[in-house]
């Protein structure tokens, strides 16, 4: 029988990091994980993946590529310093990138965060005019639905499973249009399930 290694729990511990980060970047990184609906942590398990999506397209391929939209030495020691939990993964793949490349690891996650920003901000373009289109489809579909309730009360009573559980669709239709709302007026992205 093939002996199975566990990997230690200091392999999976998460790791408290220091930032020194302008004010807008550390802002930015609030702001993208409200908009996955992801904690921090998670987001900077996302930027691992996007590294080496960058890498792989040639956008870190030089140091002069990444100190371009990097500011320079005397802009981040001015910022300031955010204490950042991050997973053993995170931490050593923006050590190692940051050897790699000569760059800091405080510009690295600018530069991170930058096109993320960037990315996510063009997502919101193309998507927010086709949400509102489908907002409008089920405000008129949540004024139909909340005939046919009123007509299912009438036929079987406020008690009856049917009815209740038609109400139950109308409270679900309300969060979703409450969820768009919130996603065309703050940017904050729509999860697949939830409340």
């Amino acid at each position: 029988m093939p002996n199975k290694k566990k990997p230690s729990v200091a392999q999976d511990d998460p790791v408290r990091i220091t930032l020194r980060l302008p004010q807008k970047f550390s802002d930015d990184i609030v702001w993208l994980a409200d908009h996955y609906g992801i904690t921090q942590k998670e987001l900077f398990d996302q930027f691992v993946e996007d590294l080496r999506f960058y890498e792989k397209e040639g956008l870190l391929g030089t140091r002069n590529k990444l100190d371009h939209g990097a500011p320079k030495k005397r802009e981040t020691q001015g910022g300031i310093r955010k204490a950042q939990v991050v997973s053993r993964q995170a931490y050593r793949t923006f050590n190692s990138y940051s050897k790699r490349f000569g760059i800091s690891r405080d510009n690295l996650v600018v530069v991170v965060v930058t096109l993320k920003r960037v990315m996510a901000e063009d997502e919101l373009k193309n998507t927010v005019p086709k949400h509102k289109e489908a907002l409008k489809m089920l405000e008129d579909f949540r004024d139909q639905a909340e005939s046919v309730g009123s007509e299912l009360w009438q036929l079987l009573g406020a008690y009856d499973p049917i009815a209740r559980r038609f109400q139950d669709v109308i409270s679900v239709l309300d969060i979703l249009q409450g969820d768009i709302s919130s996603e065309i007026e703050g940017g904050q992205s729509i999860k697949t399930y939830g409340h």
